[in-house]
């Protein structure tokens, strides 16, 4: 659906920020994406989230609770799914926003806004770490009701990578700045070994 495409690229930007703004910090051997904690908070009423990570063949994660995967082992080259689990109480037009916090270990704290939706057939467009972005948003509006979609990534097959650590949060929030719904997760390449 258009409303978790948004939900979709934001991962994308979330997860391109890690693999390409980390070259700084040491490598590590067989890496392995490790996501620690899913977090779901700040929901208005009628407001509903909820994020799964799995594996058509292989159990990744250790905990699963009401925000969804914790404790995830996600090894470079391996596919995987993020089903996401959307619902809100209302139509969100341009004037709703949608609001991305990174946290890159020792390199990037920013925060990225975009209208939630596109009224006027403008994209998005921001920098992150010195990469010029565009994210074309869905047309508004996003409309109320529950929206699940599965959305499948794979890592690189890489045999070495860039130790770091990364805090991404996502926000969606009404014209006078206060949160529908918000959601952090965090994660680190770490070694497999």
């Amino acid at each position: 659906t258009k409303q978790n495409k948004m939900a979709s690229k934001v991962v994308v930007v979330v997860v391109s920020c890690l693999l390409a703004s980390s070259l700084a910090f040491g490598p590590v051997s067989n890496p392995h994406l490790h996501i620690n904690r899913t977090t779901i908070h700040s929901m208005s009423d009628g407001a509903k989230a909820y994020i799964a990570i799995r594996n058509d063949t292989t159990h990744m994660c250790k905990i699963t609770d009401d925000s969804g995967s914790n404790d995830c082992d996600i090894p470079f080259g391996t596919t995987f799914s993020v089903d996401l689990n959307f619902s809100w109480s209302v139509n969100l037009t341009a004037m709703y926003k949608g609001r991305v916090n990174i946290q890159l270990e020792h390199s990037i704290n920013q925060t990225i806004d975009c209208p939630i939706c596109d009224a006027n057939g403008q994209p998005c467009k921001f920098t992150v770490a010195g990469f010029p972005l565009t994210l074309k948003m869905p047309p508004c509006p996003l409309l109320a009701g529950s929206h699940y979609e599965i959305h499948r990534y794979k890592l690189p097959a890489l045999s070495v990578f860039p130790k770091s650590s990364l805090v991404g949060s996502i926000f969606i929030q009404d014209p006078d700045g206060n949160t529908i719904i918000g959601t952090t997760m965090e994660m680190d390449v770490v070694s497999g070994n």
